[in-house]
C-alpha cells in the first residue's frame, strides 16, 4: 500500500491492478488488486444456505409477522421471528439444510390459545375444529389468522380469516393449485384490540 500526497484529489476506483482509495477519514492511498476471491469455507457455506432458507420461508410471512409478533424486545417483529427461525427451526445435515416445521413461530404473546382437535382437507375446503374454554371476555372474540407453507412447491399463504375463537370451527376454501404437495399450517389467534397474540399452533394438512 502506497500514501498519496493528501493534497491531491484522486476518485476512488479501480485501473489494472492498482486500487484507489479516497475517503473522508482517511488519507488517499493505493492499493494492490486482490489476484482472485479467496474460496469460502464449508461452515461459511453452509451458514449462507441456512440464510438462504431461511428468508424463503419466512419473507412471505412477514405481514402476518408484523401482525401477531407482540413480544418485540424493542427489536422488529421480522427480526425477531429470523432469530428464532435461526435458532431453532433449522437443522444442518452434512452440506443441506432442513426445516424443522413443527418448530416454525411466527407469532408471539401470551393470549391462551386452544388445541386444534380437528383438521381435514375436502377437495379444496380445509377444516378446522377446536375447544374454547370460554371466558366471557373480549378474548372471545379473538380473531382467527392461518398461514399455510407447500413444502414441495415452496409457495406460501396467509390470511386472517373470519372465524372467532369463540365459533370453534373453521371451513376455508384453499386456492386449487396451492394443495398439490405437503402443506404445513400455522394457527394464531389475535385479539380484539389486536394487541395481544397466541403462541403459534402447528399441525400437518397431509
Amino acid at each position: 500500500m502506497a500514501k498519496l500526497n493528501s493534497n491531491l484529489w484522486i476518485p476512488s476506483g479501480s485501473f489494472r491492478d492498482m486500487v484507489f482509495c479516497n475517503g473522508k477519514t482517511r488519507k488517499p492511498y493505493i492499493r494492490a488488486k486482490p489476484d482472485k476471491q479467496k474460496e469460502r469455507s464449508p461452515a461459511q457455506v453452509l451458514n449462507s444456505l441456512k440464510l438462504q432458507t431461511m428468508e424463503r420461508f419466512l419473507f412471505p410471512f412477514k405481514g402476518l409477522i408484523n401482525e401477531v409478533w407482540k413480544d418485540t424486545m424493542k427489536k422488529a417483529p421480522y427480526d425477531c421471528a429470523r432469530s428464532w427461525f435461526y435458532h431453532h427451526s433449522l437443522i444442518a445435515c452434512n452440506d443441506t439444510v432442513e426445516i424443522l416445521y413443527q418448530e416454525v413461530k411466527l407469532s408471539q404473546g401470551n393470549l391462551a390459545a386452544p388445541e386444534i382437535l380437528k383438521s381435514r382437507l375436502e377437495g379444496t375446503v380445509l377444516h378446522l375444529e377446536w375447544e374454547a374454554k370460554r371466558t366471557r371476555t373480549a378474548t372471545d372474540f379473538s380473531s382467527l389468522f392461518l398461514g399455510i407453507h407447500n413444502q414441495t412447491t415452496e409457495a406460501s399463504m396467509h390470511t386472517e380469516t373470519t372465524a372467532l375463537k369463540k365459533d370453534e370451527r373453521l371451513s376455508l376454501i384453499l386456492p386449487e393449485g396451492f394443495l398439490k404437495g405437503t402443506l404445513h399450517a400455522y394457527i394464531i389467534f389475535l385479539s380484539p384490540d389486536r394487541k395481544n397474540a397466541s403462541p403459534t399452533r402447528y399441525i400437518k394438512l397431509n
